[in-house]
């Protein structure tokens, strides 16, 4: 049996906190930066600086502005993150959290492609209906008609559905949310967790 279960693939975790800003966003534009002035300035860019020329005041006021807001926020987030990497990413709860989120995730894209093949055969479905349509007598119009038609009646059975139970749309809205963490926490069954070997708080 422990053999079985040192054998499951590990289950991945999604991470709780937002992604660092430094790495996501100000060394990506730092190389971006670095990139192009290692390569010969073009009439774009002299341009920009140009206009960057024209608009020295708000270049200014954008200054004050980063070093007022943007750089305490940066340090903020560098404090947060290094606190969420060396201490709250061991704890117990949050890799449970995180790993029941990448379980959840992992419940919905199956969904979204169960959804996305309905779409595809949906389609499929209505440009062959509309390619016989030009074929029959009445052609498109004929096609909306009935279309039209069977909309409405469908739209006046579900309308009359509701009224006779208003609560219909809650319980299938929970039997749904109920079924994809049925299928979130089987997902993690299938997979070892890091709770498995490892000793956290």
């Amino acid at each position: 049996r422990v053999g079985r279960r040192q054998r499951r693939k590990r289950i991945g975790r999604v991470r709780l906190l937002w992604p660092s800003v430094r790495k996501s966003v100000i060394e990506p534009l730092i190389k971006a930066v670095q990139h192009k002035a290692t390569h010969k300035p073009s009439a774009q860019d002299a341009a920009l600086f140009a206009g960057l020329v024209c608009l020295l005041p708000f270049s200014i006021f954008l200054v004050f502005f980063f070093l007022w807001v943007v750089l305490p926020f940066l340090l903020l987030d560098e404090i947060l993150q290094g606190l969420y990497d060396q201490r709250l990413a061991t704890w117990r709860v949050t890799i449970q959290a995180e790993e029941t989120l990448f379980a959840l995730f992992a419940a919905g894209r199956v969904w979204f492609l169960m959804i996305k093949i309905s779409v595809k055969q949906f389609t499929r479905l209505a440009r062959k209906q509309i390619a016989n349509a030009h074929q029959r007598p009445g052609g498109l119009a004929q096609l909306a008609q009935d279309t039209g038609s069977a909309v409405w009646k469908l739209a006046l059975e579900a309308g009359a559905a509701l009224s006779r139970d208003p609560a219909a749309p809650f319980r299938t809205s929970h039997g749904a949310a109920t079924s994809l963490w049925g299928q979130a926490q089987e997902f993690r069954s299938w997979h070892s967790s890091a709770l498995d070997d490892r000793t956290t708080l």
